[in-house]
Formats: structure tokens, sequence, C-alpha cells
């Protein structure tokens, strides 16, 4: 049994987040994990999973490659579904990163209309105490599912990227009543094709941020930083 002294702190450690969730000093941070979907197989049975494991399902099985089984999804290790198949896709075949990247891009848009929210996105999409929220995936499922489930809400999108200029987008509106502000850290496809597509990219777009945002997101920098 936890002691006297660990239940008062995780109550404490409670209290806080619920009362700094209730002043609006959180920004949600969103991964792929937390894209759980529902799609319908081909045999017709429905399947439940992260929405980038289907991703780089597809990925890999496009190549019809023995040195690309599905299998090695599950070794162990930290790296996102993504990135270990764009990683794996780029050290075994000849094909480029951009060329991946449009694959990428097209294989997101393709699966986004075919699947269903649920688990944790589905929760996600209901939440009420963000203005908000940072996502580290590119695809506009979050979006799709605050809408639907919140339609009293606006939902102001934008997104980063080192390799695309994107103009205002890359910094968010002043917080206001009504408006949820959505920021695709890693890039978005909706904007364009250059997305994060694995580990080195994400760390590139990463460091490029702290000195673009510096110049062309003041907003979005003091809101993470403030909170």
């Amino acid at each position: 049994m936890p002691s006297a002294s660990s239940t008062q702190s995780l109550r404490s450690a409670i209290d806080s987040l619920t009362e700094a969730l209730r002043l609006g000093e959180l920004v949600l941070v969103v991964g792929p994990e937390a894209l759980t979907v529902s799609i319908e197989e081909p045999d017709g049975r429905s399947r439940q999973a992260p929405f980038y494991r289907l991703v780089a399902e597809r990925l890999l099985a496009s190549q019809h490659s023995p040195d690309l089984p599905l299998e090695l999804l599950d070794t162990p290790g930290p790296s996102w579904d993504l990135h270990r198949a764009c990683a794996a896709i780029l050290t075994h075949t000849g094909l480029s990163a951009a060329r991946l990247r449009r694959s990428v891009s097209a294989t997101i848009r393709q699966l986004s209309e075919e699947v269903t929210p649920t688990g944790t996105l589905a929760a996600l999409a209901v939440l009420d105490g963000f203005s908000l929220v940072v996502s580290l995936t590119p695809d506009d499922l979050l979006r799709r599912a605050i809408e639907s489930a919140r339609p009293d809400v606006t939902v102001s999108v934008g997104s980063y990227s080192p390799r695309n200029d994107a103009g205002p987008n890359i910094d968010v509106p002043l917080q206001r009543p009504g408006l949820l502000r959505l920021h695709h850290l890693l890039g978005r496809v909706e904007d364009s094709a250059e997305i994060a597509i694995h580990e080195e990219d994400a760390l590139e777009y990463l460091y490029r941020f702290r000195d673009d945002a510096e110049r062309g997101a003041k907003t979005l920098l003091t809101d993470l930083r403030g909170n």
C-alpha cells in the first residue's frame, strides 16, 4: 500500500493540476499514441489501433520487400511507428526522402478518410480545459474530431516546417473565448508535404523552431514558455 506521505503528495499534485486546468494554464501536447482509431478490415472485422501504426503498416506493405516485414514495428524501442517504418524504408530501398515524404502524406490523407476516432482520440476531442493544443503529428484527425464533438468551438490551425515558408501560420492567434488553437509543430499534410517523417527530421524541426519562433511565432512561444 502507498504510504501516507506519497498519498498526500499525489493528492497535492492532482489538486495543482486541477487548478491549473481550471485557470487555462496548461498546454496539451498530443503525440501519435494518443490518436486511436477504428478501421474496417477487408474481411469486415473492425480493428482498433493507433493511427500511425496503420500508416506504418501500409507504407511497409507498399514496398513489397522481404527486408521490410511488418514485424519490425514490434521491435522494442522508443521510436514512433512512422519514424521506424520510414527509417527502414530509406535504409533498404533507393527511395529518396522527398519522395517518401510525398508517399507518407498521401497515405495519411487516404487513411484519414477510412478511420473513425475512438478511445483516447475521442476522449481528447471533448476536453474543454485547453486553449492551446500542440500536435506532434501531421494529420488532421484531432481537428476533425474536435469540430465534430464540439461544434460551438472554432479551431484555428497552424503548422511549422523549416523547409516550408508557412507565413503567418507559424504563429497562433491571441487567446479568446470560443477559440481553440491547434498547432502542428512537426509539419501538417494539409499545408505541405514537408513533414517530419523520422527522428532526424523531428530533431531538425524542433531545433530550427527555437530560432524561427523568436522572429515569427512570438505568441506561440510566449504561451509555451508561460504554460
